[in-house]
C-alpha cells in the first residue's frame, strides 16, 4: 500500500470521528478484530446530511486502496461542497463556533449580513 493511500483512509476515518463525535472502531479490542472488521467492509456510521460529504469520505476509505480518491480530488471536492454549502445557507441557523458578542448574534440574524461575518 502507498503511503499517500493510507493517508486518505486515515482522512476519511478523521472525517468520520469529527461528524460523528464518535471513535471509529470503538471497543475493538485487538488489531485482528479490527482488521476483520475493514476486510468484511464494515465502516463506522455517517449522519445522513452531509451527503456530497459522506460520500467522498465513503470513496476514501474504500477497502481497495488504488480506489480511493487522491489529495488534489478531495481538496477540489471539499471546494465545491463549501461553495454548495454557502449558497444553501440560512444564516439565522448557522452555528457559530468560538464565543461572541450579544450584539454580534444580533447582527447575525438580520438579511444583510455577510457570509464571512458569521464563518
Amino acid at each position: 500500500m502507498c503511503a499517500f493511500e493510507a493517508d486518505v483512509y486515515s482522512f476519511a476515518m478523521t472525517c468520520s470521528k469529527i461528524l460523528s463525535d464518535e471513535d471509529p472502531f470503538d471497543g475493538i479490542d485487538t488489531k485482528k478484530e479490527l482488521l476483520k472488521k475493514i476486510e468484511k467492509d464494515e465502516r463506522p456510521k455517517l449522519p445522513s446530511n452531509y451527503d456530497g460529504l459522506s460520500k467522498l469520505i465513503e470513496e476514501c476509505w474504500t477497502l481497495n486502496p488504488s480506489r480511493r480518491s487522491s489529495f488534489e480530488d478531495i481538496c477540489k471536492r471539499l471546494i465545491t461542497l463549501k461553495k454548495e454549502y454557502l449558497v444553501k445557507i440560512d444564516i439565522a441557523k448557522t452555528p457559530h463556533f468560538g464565543a461572541f458578542k450579544k450584539e454580534d448574534h444580533e447582527r447575525s440574524k438580520s438579511k444583510d449580513v455577510c457570509i464571512g461575518d458569521t464563518l
